[in-house]
């Protein structure tokens, strides 16, 4: 399923049965007519994207993000939620984040590790959450409030 927002309110895309052929002409349609899907298009089938996941308590209207949204959160230029909750961000280490920093953010994990070391001063304690694996991720999501993450397509 893809969700987006938009400036007006938002909006649900449900691709879930659509056919192959289908999902592509209709995201195809929706990177034309959203502009805030514009800039971050998924470079991915729906089904072979990292799903992004966030904490029950995240408000609502967060949770139905763009992918800008969701590239400018993991690369820390939105820090807090609507209610200003600050945000925790959580990554899986391997082959799901390269995946996800590929479909999500257009660039590679060695990319996205460069950007943070840059951003933070090589401090790791003022980046992402590293995970070992979608179960650490499914646990930390639950646990920790205003937290977002991933998990393998």
């Amino acid at each position: 399923m893809i969700t987006m927002v938009t400036r007006g309110g938002w909006s649900e895309v449900r691709m879930t049965r659509l056919t192959a052929h289908n999902k592509t002409w209709l995201l195809a349609l929706l990177l034309v007519l959203v502009p805030t899907l514009g800039h971050a298009q998924p470079s991915a089938s729906n089904e072979q994207q990292p799903q992004v996941i966030v904490h029950q308590d995240v408000p609502a209207k967060d949770s139905a993000l763009s992918f800008e949204d969701v590239r400018d959160i993991f690369l820390g230029k939105i820090t807090r939620w609507s209610d200003g909750t600050p945000i925790v961000v959580g990554i899986i280490n391997g082959s799901i984040h390269d995946a996800f920093c590929r479909s999500y953010l257009g660039m590679n994990a060695a990319e996205f590790d460069r950007h943070w070391s840059r951003k933070t001063g090589g401090d790791p304690k003022k980046g992402p959450r590293v995970m070992k694996s979608e179960q650490d991720m499914t646990v930390f999501i639950a646990n920790i409030r205003g937290s977002i993450g991933y998990l393998g397509p």
